[in-house]
């Protein structure tokens, strides 16, 4: 169904936009079986790879994923997340429920209000700063002056 695909949603909080969102490696639609649906396909390749499914079921991504495809395709129902360990050669899928997600949800929504509260939130420069969008947009306070390349990209002149 698609590849590689950014995704947004916009969900209500205290009456204001909370917009989620991610990009899918994969989302596939699930004709051949009964339950139909759509499936979220993440590629892990990273070294701290968890298989427990326990753990990948209360993930934010499982969280935000689900959330996110479910109000992107009205009508739709999301059979569950896969989780594909590229270096393990192995997939782990988990799914949620309803309830699961409406608190989950509600964990995003408290997690949003938190962050809304705090007066003390800096940018903390990292090693994923060169794909942030807001380091990209030039809005970074960390990079404002001089933001990063994107990995591949020359590094601009000395002046």
């Amino acid at each position: 169904m698609a590849l590689e695909k950014k995704l947004e949603a916009v969900f209500d909080l205290d009456g204001e936009p909370l917009v989620l969102g991610g990009r899918l490696d994969r989302l596939d639609r699930l004709d051949r079986q009964p339950e139909g649906g759509l499936e979220i396909v993440d590629y892990k390749t990273g070294r701290r790879e968890t298989a427990d499914a326990y753990l990948l079921k209360r993930d934010l991504a499982t969280i935000i994923y689900s959330l996110v495809v479910l109000r992107r395709y009205p009508g739709a129902s999301v059979a569950g997340v896969r989780y594909v360990l590229l270096r393990r050669a192995m997939d782990v899928a988990v799914s949620l429920t309803e309830e699961e997600m409406d608190a989950g949800l509600e964990h995003l929504r408290r997690i949003a209000r938190e962050i809304k509260a705090s007066r003390d939130f800096p940018a903390l420069a990292n090693p994923l700063c060169p794909w942030c969008e807001i380091q990209i947009k030039g809005q970074c306070p960390i990079y404002v002056d001089y933001p990063l390349p994107m990995p591949g990209q020359p590094e601009p002149p000395e002046e």
